[in-house]
Order: structure tokens, then sequence, then C-alpha cells
């Protein structure tokens, strides 16, 4: 059995001359027998490569409206084969020709207008993993995002042939609509759906294969008032919680999952699921880093600074290619040392699966649930859906504790939100987390009860005297307090090294004298 181009020869091909013109077929052997397809592809003899998925040489000038042309003949045909075989029938050479009675084989065009859209996304799909620069979590949204529209295609379109030009406003509403009403998607997904796919059709247009624009509707996005984030309370009742690692006598009461590390000698360790995700969940808020970035961190990641109680985590994120250079604190360093003992620099800092793969988001996302309600995660947040016309959907407003809502963004946003309380300037929070606009930056915090306090500060004057009351003046010992604790504080999150700590306390009760 075989599915191939042929050109149409109406005799020897060495009688032919370079410039003749000869039409393309598709040609289909089965058992001695075969048939041919006439595409209405015309190319030159010398332009015919005859060989691959792009047949038609770059010497033609229109070499990719013919090649596609030519792929989405072919398609139909192997379409037609798969069906037969998918009916438990041999697809004899006479049964495709039944089955092509029965199909319109549509005029070829000078544009892709009229082609099947499947042919098309297989050569941008294939660009796309070929393309080094592109991140793999950018890869996996785009081709996530473009199967969920294919699902959408083919249980609406079920067996029809969907056209490129297909691609337009009505059919992006109708694809809107049916994600709200079956799959209850918000506006955020859909939009990220449809941006997706119109970065495909912007690339057919780019390659000539389209000559027609793709518009993207108007969605309106709506998202949560409050960021939902770990507090730093929290955190160390999650660091303090042992009950479930390994070395505890109590873990069984929890779990009986466990994972093994090997050593540089050989030699294995076991941690708990629990335990492991425990870590990666602390490690995470600690260094401010994505998912798929902290699976992939290694022991060389980390650089020792001037001493071995200082250093820095330095790698370059996966989706935007940027290098970030966190400073270690003293959660992140316990855990690096947990998982450090005994390993090379090139190994991972945390455990991989027993196929040497990274854990899965999933697996994280469904333990961190389990890890916060065994911990008692029990503060009260919200995390309302919208509708798509802006309206909360139902029920969806309603408090919940929070372990209901842990997934691995709340590491990035519990970053963010303890560098804001610490005081840090919001340009070296988001040089650390690697944002480059404010806008981006502003959607993994939201103002907090706290700072909400502060504006009752304004028009904090007595209304009860003509003369302006004037703030009376720390005193010097209460000033040098503030400052003391100011700077104890960012040695202790490993902000400042030890030796500058210790520089700066000095100064300070020098002047006490």
């Amino acid at each position: 059995m075989g599915l191939f181009y042929s050109l149409n020869l109406h005799k020897v091909k060495e009688q032919y001359q370079p410039t003749d013109e000869l039409s393309v077929n598709v040609t289909y052997y089965f058992r001695g027998k075969k048939i041919k397809v006439s595409t209405e592809v015309k190319v030159k003899l010398k332009d015919w490569g005859n060989s691959g998925t792009n047949p038609v040489l770059k010497s033609d000038p229109e070499y990719k409206s013919k090649n596609i042309l030519l792929k989405s003949h072919y398609s139909q045909i192997e379409g037609i084969i798969n069906k037969i075989i998918i009916n438990e029938q041999n697809p004899e050479v006479s049964l495709v020709k039944q089955y092509l009675r029965g199909v319109q084989i549509k005029k070829t065009t000078k544009t892709g207008r009229d082609v099947d859209y499947q042919v098309l996304l297989k050569d941008y799909l294939k660009m796309l993993s070929e393309n080094v620069v592109l991140s793999k979590n950018y890869t996996r949204n785009v081709i996530n995002s473009l199967n969920q529209i294919k699902y959408f295609i083919d249980e609406k379109y079920k067996n029809m042939t969907f056209l490129v030009s297909n691609f337009d406003e009505d059919f992006q509403n109708e694809y809107k609509n049916y994600s709200v009403e079956k799959h209850q998607r918000n506006n955020p997904t859909i939009h990220k759906h449809l941006k997706h796919l119109g970065g495909f059709m912007k690339w057919c247009l780019k390659n000539q294969y389209i000559d027609f624009p793709f518009t993207l509707i108007r969605i309106p996005l709506f998202s949560t008032e409050e960021v939902i984030y770990l507090q730093r309370d929290e955190i160390e009742d999650i660091f303090k919680f042992k009950d479930f690692d390994f070395n505890s006598p109590n873990h069984k009461n929890y779990t009986n999952e466990y994972v093994t590390d090997t050593k540089k000698n050989g030699q294995e360790v076991t941690y708990t699921n629990l335990e492991v995700y425990k870590d990666m969940l602390l490690f995470g808020c600690g260094v401010g880093c994505r998912f798929g970035d902290l699976v992939n961190l290694k022991l060389d990641n980390y650089e020792f600074g001037l001493n071995r109680n200082t250093g820095f985590f330095i790698f370059r994120m996966e989706k935007t290619r940027k290098q970030i250079k966190v400073p270690m604190n003293q959660l992140t360093f316990e855990i690096w040392k947990k998982y450090s003992n005994g390993k090379s620099r090139e190994d991972y800092i945390f455990p991989r699966t027993s196929y040497g793969n990274p854990v899965s988001n999933q697996k994280m996302n469904d333990n961190l649930k389990v890890i916060g309600r065994i911990v008692k995660l029990e503060r009260l947040v919200k995390k309302p859906i919208y509708n798509s016309d802006g309206t909360v959907r139902e029920g969806t407003d309603i408090r919940k504790p929070l372990h209901n809502f842990l997934t691995s963004h709340i590491i990035r946003r519990t970053f963010i939100r303890e560098g804001l309380n610490s005081g840090l300037p919001r340009h070296l929070i988001m040089e650390m987390s690697g944002h480059s606009t404010e806008k981006e930056f502003g959607k993994y915090y939201s103002v907090i009860d706290s700072e909400r306090e502060k504006m009752s500060s304004l028009f904090s004057f007595d209304l009860l005297t003509t003369n302006e009351k004037k703030e009376e003046p720390k005193s010097i010992n209460e000033d040098l307090t503030s400052k003391l604790f100011k700077i104890k504080e960012l040695f202790e999150q490993g902000l400042i090294p030890k030796d500058i700590y210790e520089l700066k306390v000095s100064e300070l009760l020098n002047q006490l004298n």
C-alpha cells in the first residue's frame, strides 16, 4: 500500500523539456492496482522535486501555494483510506474510488483559502517544535489551545472539511459560546485559545498561504479583586510541620507513596511524596520562580557569595529566557542543604520520577491541596469566577479555606507579596521575579488590609482645634530601634550578608555614644 505524488506523463519522461508544464496527481497503490487522482496543480518539469512533503521546488514562484494544495488533496485521500480501515474493511482501490465519487474535490486556488486547516496546522506545529527560541512551556500552551479548538471543530463539523477561511468572527463567537456553555471556561482562557489561533493565522498570512487578515474578537477580561498568597505565618506553619516527612514515625498516617533520590555514590535517599511537594512549595516561595523553572533547577544554579553563608540562585527562565539572580535566604538554604547533600553539581535539586522526568504540575497541585488541609491552612479567601458578561458565576464568590486554592501559581504571588511587605523597592522585586512591565507585575498582588489601614492617616489632623497640630519627633532610641529591627529582618531573609549586617548594627549603636 502506498500514497504518493506523481506527474501525469503521457510519454517517456526523457522526451519532455525542462520548461514543459505537467499536471500533478496523487497516486494510490494497493495490491498491484492503483488510482490516480488529479489535483489540477500544474508544475514545470524543472520545478518538480518528486520527494518529501513539498515536491514543488522553490524555483517555482508559486511553490508555497502549490505545495499546500497538493497536501490538501493528499490529506483528503489519506482520510478516505483511514476511514475505510476504521470500518474494518480492506482499503481496496475500487473501494477508494467509490468513496471518491461521493466526495466533491474542490477547485484549486492561488491561496490556501480553500484548504483544510489541518494541512497548514501540521506545518505550523512542526515549525513551533523546531524553533529553539520558543520555550517549551509556550509551545505546550499553543498546542493545547489549538487542540481545544480542534476538538470543537471535530464535534461540531464532524466529517466535514473545515477550511482556513472559516476562521472568522462568527466562528470565534461560536467557540466562545461553546466554551462557556459546555466547559464553563472563563474569558481569559477563551481569549488565550483564540489568541493562539490568531498566531497560527498570522503565520499563514506571513507565509502567503492565505491572503486575508485574521481579526480577533473582543473578549472582556475580568479578574479577581484578591490575589491569593501565603502569609509569613502560614509559610512557617508549613515549614515546621514534619509529621509526613519520611524520618517521622507518623508519616504513614498521611501517605504511603515514596520518592527516591540517588546520590553521586549510588546511595539512595527516600522521601515521602508530601514531603517533596511541601519542600518544593517552600523553596519556590523563597526563589519566586515558575513551576517549570523550579523542577529544572540544578545544584549548579546556586553560587556561593563571599562566604559560605551567602549566595545566589541564578537561572534562565524557560518562558522569557531572561537570567534571574535571587539571593539565598534561610528558608531556601535549609531546603537546598537537605536535597544537595551528596549530589553532583549537575544533579537536579529535587528528585525526578522513576523515568527521569520532572514531577507533573497536576500532581503538584493535587498534593498541595492535601498538604494545606493537613497543616490546617483555614484562612478564608475567595476566588470568584466571572461569566462572559462580567457577572460572577453563582457560588464562586463564597469564601472557602485557603487550602482549596493551593496550586503552584501561589509560589510567585507569595514571593512578590513577601517582597512588598518587606519594603523592598518594586524594581528590585521585578528584577528577581523576571517581570519587565508594571502591567504584568501588577497581576501578582493586590492591596491588602494592612495597606488600606495606612490610608486612615490621610487628613489626620485634629479637627477640634484651629491650630495645626505638629507631630512630635521620635526619640533617638525609638528611631534606632526601628532601624535595627529593619536591618535584622533583612539579614534573616538573606538579603544582606553577615558582615554588612554587623557593620550596620555597629554604626547605629555608635550613635548612642
